[in-house]
């Protein structure tokens, strides 16, 4: 389901929307693959192969990589050990590497909220607070984490930004 939404994405931002309805429109009258990208996009499915890879390796980085997805996890994982056991110095560093590999992850168990509650305990409020943007400016929504940023945001006198992180 990942890459076909991947592909989805890249018709929409390289043909727009109308083409990628048309092109699932000749899926739905069982035209094959090559032959509907090749009548609705106009480039040869090769050439469409091509524009793919190239279009994953700049959307996901080191991720897309070979081995980068199980990279990403063996540092999660060490992370994730390392915040158990409550040895904060050794959280950080795998979970900044994970955050490296994939930044826009920001569902439940990420790094920018494992790194921000290190810098918390370790008294580095602003350390805590600029994890904490970084996982909202990529999309994190958890209201708990929001509602925790605002807080440090307006101890620290930025109104302004704590109240956008409210409005969101």
């Amino acid at each position: 389901y990942f890459q076909a939404g991947l592909i989805c994405q890249m018709i929409d931002r390289q043909w727009g929307a109308d083409k990628l309805l048309r092109l699932l429109e000749a899926f739905a009258k069982d035209t094959p693959t090559a032959e509907a990208i090749q009548q609705v996009l106009e480039i040869a499915p090769e050439e469409f192969d091509k524009r793919l890879l190239v279009y994953i390796k700049e959307l996901l980085g080191p991720l897309a990589e070979k081995q980068g997805l199980q990279h990403w996890r063996a540092e999660m994982k060490q992370a994730v050990a390392a915040a158990r056991e409550e040895k904060w110095d050794d959280v950080v560093a795998p979970a900044t590497r994970a955050k490296e590999l994939y930044p826009d992850f920001t569902q439940s168990g990420n790094p920018y909220v494992m790194l921000a509650e290190v810098h918390e305990k370790k008294g580095e409020r602003n350390a805590a607070i600029g994890e904490l943007l970084g996982y909202f400016q990529r999309g994190g929504r958890e209201p708990d984490e929001l509602k925790k940023l605002a807080g440090w945001l307006d101890e620290a006198g930025r109104r302004e930004e704590a109240t956008a992180v409210l409005d969101e």
